[in-house]
């Protein structure tokens, strides 16, 4: 007989892993920083061998690369001196590897103390009930929001570095990248989706392939020199940030991209067609009228996609305009409001119409479907 395995089992295993993965880190910061010491004892070329090659040992030990076992020092010892409310969550489990290089990366983008600080008091939590994308983008907005002035200048800077190479590959085809504002990047993208599923179900094509067409197609008719944003993109921004009187980000809806805000001030000064939508701070509601149908207008439609920015489901990212809207609490019981409406793609929303689905949290506790 075949004994049962519960879903908690994995969580288990999975914080047995985390704990392992952290111990191995403080195994390798010791080592390297004893090693160093020692090193430290020499002089000349002596000294300079003896710290070149306890990454080698490292790596030898671990079974890694040496730019691995230099990430992996790299990483502890930016948590342990900088962020050890994470470093003690890394080690009891509650985060992995994965999630503690993303955090360290952070900290070598952050450049006040202040900010070191706030980030460890707020990232454990997160980074212990999320996925590693949904920490990514949290990672993201902090850095934006802690130091926006220095993010924004580093974003400025880098928009002076915006360009398009062509990189001819074999086989007659050949590779076309862009680098550009992130949110002229989400229009493009917006517009070929929505253009090429136009094009209707008769077209023989896959949408990849119709994307690719519309893309060559206008930029081979197209006389334009100057950018027009034509498709609607959400973004959330303060009306203070949006005029200029302090130092933000312009967030989109599903968090997975931002702009400085006097990007998004730009093309507001160009275009006179805004959704402006304004939501209650302590309900998160907006648009407070109830509809008798079951299927939301499209105005309403719009303005919850806007709001919720991707699929309901922890850990799902599909963008909320690719979901269905369901209904909280079911229709008729529960209105068409948006209190009690919330974006779920299609396989989230079938597998909670069914009743089959729970969301199992990384800390061990389960989430209601609804």
């Amino acid at each position: 007989m075949i004994d049962s395995v519960r879903c908690e089992e994995l969580t288990l295993v999975m914080r047995a892993r985390a704990r392992a993965e952290a111990a191995e880190h403080e195994l390798a910061l010791r080592f390297h920083d004893q090693e160093l010491a020692k090193a430290g004892r020499e002089s000349g070329v002596r000294r300079q061998a003896a710290e070149r090659v306890v990454p080698l040992e490292i790596a030898q030990a671990t079974g890694r690369t040496e730019r691995q076992a230099q990430t992996m020092v790299h990483v502890a010892s930016q948590l342990r001196d900088h962020a050890p409310l994470t470093w003690a969550a890394f080690l009891e489990g509650d985060i992995d590897a994965a999630r503690a290089q993303q955090i360290s990366t952070t900290i070598s983008r952050l450049e006040r103390e202040e900010s070191y600080r706030l980030l460890d008091s707020r990232v454990g939590a997160f980074a212990s009930t999320h996925t590693g994308p949904e920490l990514k983008r949290w990672l993201r907005a902090f850095v934006q929001s802690a130091e926006a002035d220095l993010a924004v200048e580093r974003a400025e800077h880098e928009r002076e570095h915006r360009n398009v190479s062509v990189d001819h590959g074999d086989d007659g085809m050949s590779w076309i990248q862009a680098y550009v504002p992130s949110h002229a990047a989400a229009a493009i993208a917006k517009r070929l989706r929505r253009q090429a599923q136009a094009l209707g179900s008769d077209d023989p094509r896959t949408l990849a392939q119709r994307q690719a067409d519309l893309f060559v197609s206008w930029l081979t008719t197209s006389d334009a020199a100057e950018a027009t944003i034509e498709s609607q993109i959400a973004v959330m921004v303060d009306a203070e940030m949006l005029a200029g009187v302090t130092d933000a980000f312009a967030v989109a809806s599903d968090d997975s991209w931002a702009v400085p805000a006097g990007w998004i001030a730009e093309i507001a000064a160009d275009n006179s067609f805004w959704h402006r939508m304004l939501i209650d701070p302590k309900r998160g509601d907006l648009l407070a009228h109830e509809y008798v149908g079951r299927f939301a207008p499209e105005l309403l439609r719009k303005a919850l996609e806007f709001r919720d920015g991707t699929c309901r489901a922890p850990g799902c990212l599909v963008p909320a305009d690719e979901c269905d809207m369901d209904h909280r609490q079911s229709f008729p019981d529960g209105p068409t409001a948006a209190f009690n409406l919330w974006p779920k793609c299609r396989r989230h929303h079938i597998l909670k119409s069914l009743g089959i689905i729970r969301w199992m949290l990384a800390d061990g506790s389960v989430r209601a479907a609804a």
